[in-house]
């Protein structure tokens, strides 16, 4: 970290990056679910599509926050992936 930036300022940027990627891939899963559904006639319920993506999203939220934990208490990314990717 060589440019003069704190590193509140680096966490803060870093978490709304993850939050923000994670939101928009998962909505962009869940709607063009959705429209393969309606135009294949495939028959499933919008509601379980829906709630099946939202399933999906909180635990990429969860495995995201664990290695995002693991990242910011280590200071070796041996460490960080060793706990964060286990």
């Amino acid at each position: 970290m060589t440019a003069p930036v704190r590193r509140l300022t680096v966490t803060l940027t870093q978490t709304l990056y993850f939050i923000g990627a994670l939101v928009v891939t998962f909505g962009s899963m869940t709607v063009t679910s959705l429209l393969v559904n309606h135009y294949a006639e495939a028959g499933f319920a919008k509601k379980i599509l829906v709630e099946l993506n939202f399933g999906a999203l909180a635990i990429a939220f969860a495995f995201a926050g664990i290695m995002f934990l693991a990242s910011g208490v280590f200071n070796l990314s041996k460490l960080s992936l060793g706990t964060g990717g286990s």
